[in-house]
């Protein structure tokens, strides 16, 4: 179980680990996060936390409602995350323009200079920082960061092909113009994945119209974790019967 421990958050483990104490372990533990941090630094690239796929998502929300703001948009296109249902405020048969979004392909994060989803990956969570627990003085707080490339696809649906395309169109731009906006707030990286063959759908009697739009995002997930945590763990698996050990989920 001690062996466990180690391949989940660390590089390495000591030869001898049968033979530490609790206090040499969580040092070394420790010293070896650090060298992880020192060797493989890579943060966002703007002044905020990284940002994850959520995050994107909220992101690319507020971006729509001010660029319609700023268009004089009437009659706003919302962000959907699923198949857009039947709107009953406006539009032919009750349906309202919308744009949906959903991922088409998630993997850990390509480290080396090769393109997304492809070359070394970040297969484990590499520590960020470290910083004083406030609530456990002399202990410390971890924080992991683990990279993910990401398939994201964006769909504008309308009921007539000239209406779709200018969304299309109007999309591709706002993702041009708010790059900036997406990279202040710790997306590392957003490349345009092109546009699919024009496409359309029948849904309660109506033809909807949708065009497709790809797009590769450079996410990060942060996690935390306490030092404190760290040696209860390890208290717990050295007072852990053979059968506590057998049926614990840690």
């Amino acid at each position: 179980m001690a062996n466990d421990l180690f391949q989940a958050i660390i590089s390495e483990q000591p030869v001898n680990i049968n033979n530490l104490s609790q206090a040499e372990i969580r040092s070394f533990i420790v010293q070896n996060l650090q060298r992880q941090t020192l060797a493989k630094q890579h943060g966002s690239v703007g002044p905020n936390p990284p940002a994850d796929l959520e995050k994107f998502y909220e992101l690319l929300g507020q971006a729509l409602v001010q660029q319609q703001q700023k268009d004089g948009e009437t009659h706003p296109v919302p962000l959907v995350e699923e198949y857009p249902p039947v709107y009953g405020d406006q539009g032919i048969g009750g349906f309202k323009e919308t744009i949906s979004f959903a991922l088409r392909r998630r993997e850990p994060g390509t480290i080396s200079q090769d393109q997304p989803f492809s070359g070394k990956k970040n297969y484990k969570p590499i520590l960020r920082e470290t910083f004083p627990d406030p609530d456990n003085p002399g202990y410390v707080i971890m924080v992991f960061g683990q990279v993910f490339d990401n398939l994201i696809e964006l769909k504008c649906w309308a009921t007539t092909n000239k209406q779709a395309n200018y969304r299309a169109n109007w999309l591709e731009d706002l993702m041009l113009k708010y790059a900036w906006f997406f990279r202040y707030y710790g997306l590392n990286q957003i490349f345009y994945g092109g546009r699919e063959a024009d496409g359309n759908l029948k849904s309660s009697d109506i033809l909807l119209q949708f065009r497709t739009l790809l797009y590769y995002l450079r996410t990060e997930k942060l996690y935390t974790i306490r030092e404190k945590t760290i040696d209860e763990l390890i208290v717990d698996l050295q007072l852990a019967t053979p059968d506590e050990l057998a049926t614990a989920s840690y």
